[in-house]
């Protein structure tokens, strides 16, 4: 990933506070798109940000997990350095939020994740494929095994606890004297590639912002009131957010409407892309589906519509809109927005059947990532003037 993907996410907080809009972004949801009047980004003089990452840990993020491992150290850098010094929380949450056809994972359903990565190991594996050495082992110490955060209080005065995410405010990390920060991201921060391979990012992250609310959650009370709130969204595929009622497009035993071949006894990524996004001349966009293949009203999709997202952090959540950055590092071209997204099947048929699509990056080592169609649309909902859409094929 390059340094300014990772860096865009909190670079703001070195800003100087800037006016908000007089009226908060109006929501206008036609047909093929959701758009928010642009506004400026107000940066509180505190820089006080909350950082929440939505990391994909299916089995194809090898490549990928080792490169966010190794950028976690500019990250923090950018956030500590002086003149920025910002009072921050990192939580961290998995793309996984469970599949009828992903029995085999342990989906965290939004969680916080805060856990060395050298206690789980077995996560770095998938099949054949291990990315422990360089995913994990290479910058996090096997020394570094059982550590948590020290217990912290919500409010003066308020019960000391640990808490699942990482903070440093004025100057003071909730961590053990062994370990910093950046150590603390570098075991904390990768998530392995044991997850389910349907990604349901914008679930996940609904789920996430949910239980802060939660009082009984050990997520409660990671948002505050006056802290700017960036999300960060890392994937390598399309938006596959089902629905309750929309599960049932995965089961070897239904219609298989979407799947890339109804003959097949699994479905796969081809299922989402197929599910939740039209095409024609001139691109690609989300689009609610019913389980027949025809297109619907949102109550009926088997994708939960974008509007559910955009929805929650306009007004479910409490924060003011001008106060929320949302960042993507997934499928699209280095040099986005100047290099175009390409929509096209792909050459490879058997790319095809997986993915439903032709790849949307190709990294110089050969990874390959999806157009992320339903996570672009809902990031545009939230660009205003800035980029906020990022290549995850890039190599550094």
């Amino acid at each position: 990933m390059q340094r300014h993907c990772l860096t865009a996410v909190i670079a703001l907080t070195a800003l100087a506070p800037s006016a908000a809009c007089n009226d908060h972004p109006v929501v206008d949801v036609p047909y093929h798109s959701i758009v928010i009047n642009e506004c400026p980004l107000v940066v509180n003089p505190s820089r006080e940000v909350d950082i929440l990452f939505v990391i994909d840990n299916s089995g194809s993020m090898g490549e990928e997990q080792a490169l966010l491992a190794a950028n976690f150290e500019r990250f923090i850098g950018v956030l500590e350095e002086p003149g920025v010094d910002a009072d921050y929380r990192i939580a961290i949450t998995t793309t996984d939020t469970g599949n009828l056809y992903c029995p085999q994972s342990d989906p965290e359903n939004g969680a916080f994740v805060l856990e060395s990565c050298v206690d789980r190991l077995d996560e770095f594996t998938s099949g054949d494929d291990d990315k422990s050495a360089e995913a994990c082992l290479e910058l996090c110490p096997t020394s570094f095994s059982g550590f948590g955060t020290t217990p912290t209080a919500l409010v003066d005065g308020g019960e000391r606890i640990a808490r699942p995410w990482i903070e440093r405010l004025g100057g003071q990390p909730n961590l053990p004297e062994e370990m910093d920060t950046v150590q603390a991201f570098q075991c904390f921060g990768p998530q392995g590639i044991a997850g389910c391979g349907f990604e349901s990012p914008l679930e996940a992250m609904y789920s996430a912002l949910q239980r802060t609310k939660e009082a009984g959650d050990p997520a409660y009370g990671f948002l505050r009131k006056d802290a700017l709130l960036s999300i960060v969204f890392i994937t390598d595929e399309n938006d596959c957010s089902a629905s309750p009622d929309g599960a049932a497009i995965f089961d070897p035993n239904g219609d298989h409407v979407f799947w890339s071949d109804p003959d097949a006894k699994a479905p796969t990524s081809a299922a989402c892309w197929n599910a939740g996004v039209a095409c024609d001349d001139s691109g690609c966009w989300s689009e609610d589906y019913a389980a027949d293949g025809t297109a619907t009203e949102s109550d009926a999709a088997v994708l939960h519509p974008l509007k559910r997202y955009v929805d929650l952090l306009l007004g479910q959540i409490g924060k003011d809109p001008s106060q929320i950055l949302v960042s993507v590092i997934a499928g699209v071209p280095e040099g986005y927005p100047a290099e175009p997204i390409v929509y096209q099947a792909s050459a490879d048929s058997e790319f095809q059947r997986l993915y439903g699509v032709g790849a949307g990056c190709t990294s110089a080592t050969g990874g390959t990532a999806t157009p992320p169609v339903r996570l672009k649309e809902f990031a545009d909902a939230f660009a205003g003037e800035e980029v906020n859409l990022f290549s995850i094929c890039a190599d550094d």
